[in-house]
């Protein structure tokens, strides 16, 4: 029970982690928006405007990216917590592709052995 805990407590601190980096790539992305918006290399105010537009188009791409990351890096934490989690959770997923893969051949197969079995009795 206590390994259990630790386990989880470790994970819940692995997650955290990750989220304070993702938040400071974030908050170093936005410095370099402002510094971007500073500079004097444009002179054109509508040419200004849509650099600063397409920069924070950018920026709201890369941070919905970390999110994306950092949601599936959470969602797979439980998964991948010791080796015998991660070497189960690949065994299943290539179960379940194989399965997916082979599914007619699958099914006929099944079909087969009920059929055989049914007509034993």
């Amino acid at each position: 029970m206590r390994r259990k805990i630790l386990s989880l407590v470790s994970d819940y601190e692995v997650n955290n982690n990750n989220i304070l980096i993702i938040r400071l790539q974030i908050s170093r992305l936005e410095q370099q928006q402002q510094q971007l918006v500073t500079i004097e290399g444009i002179e054109n105010s509508a040419a200004r405007a849509l650099a600063v537009k397409l920069v924070n188009v950018g920026l709201t791409m890369l941070q919905l990216l970390l999110l994306l990351v950092a949601t599936v890096a959470s969602a797979l934490a439980p998964f991948v917590g010791s080796r015998i989690r991660l070497l189960t959770s690949i065994l299943i997923g290539l179960g379940a592709f194989v399965a997916h893969r082979k599914w007619p051949q699958a099914q006929e197969a099944i079909l087969q052995f009920w059929t055989e079995l049914l007509d034993r009795l």
